[in-house]
């Protein structure tokens, strides 16, 4: 059975950033949106990395890729079952 996403995620006394200079289309909106919580300090990371991403890190800070994977996850706050 589908699910549908919460109708009430968002209050709607909150409209998403648009970039006037963009039209506010939704593709600007997003990128906005991006924008602004890059200035709040936060960012978008994938749930699960790339392999070659890990390998590299590994590489670069001289830990094995499953150490690397490892920090990952827990700066990310995901433990070993929450990654798919």
């Amino acid at each position: 059975m589908a699910t549908k996403p919460p109708t009430n995620a968002i209050s709607f006394g909150y409209p998403a950033p648009r970039n006037p200079s963009l039209n506010g289309d939704l593709f600007s909106s997003s990128l906005a949106l991006i924008d602004f919580l890059g200035k709040s300090g936060l960012l978008i990371a994938p749930a699960k990395p790339e392999d070659e991403l890990i390998n590299l890190v590994a590489k670069r800070y001289g830990v094995s890729p499953l150490q690397a994977k490892g920090i990952y996850r827990a700066i990310a706050g995901f433990g070993e079952k929450d990654m798919h």
